[in-house]
């Protein structure tokens, strides 16, 4: 919640130019290569991303587990074996994507 306002500006950065201008990407302006020569080198944004991804990672595996808990019943170290591979496999492909931006 609190970094989604600063997703909107680096996308309104990355893409549009300011930060009012963040769905100038949806509009057919600029094509995936353009932005992938906007992203490519940025490394800072890669940090940011890196940062968001692993965020994101955190707070769907913990959420998960409290879904797993209150509706499902499953407790144990089952749950948190199968959400800490969950969690991971966010993290990778996650990374992933943002080296792929960035790189």
């Amino acid at each position: 919640m609190v970094l989604a306002p600063c997703e909107r500006h680096v996308a309104g950065i990355v893409c549009g130019g300011a930060s009012g201008r963040h769905d100038y990407r949806d509009s057919g302006g600029l094509s995936s290569t353009e932005i992938l020569q906007r992203t490519s080198g940025n490394y800072a944004m890669g940090v940011f991303y890196s940062v968001f991804t692993i965020a994101a990672a955190v707070h769907s595996s913990i959420g998960l587990r409290t879904v797993a808990f209150e509706v499902l019943g499953w407790r144990g170290a089952s749950v948190n074996l199968i959400l800490t591979v969950f969690f991971l496999m966010l993290c990778v492909t996650g990374i992933s994507a943002v080296g792929g931006l960035v790189l």
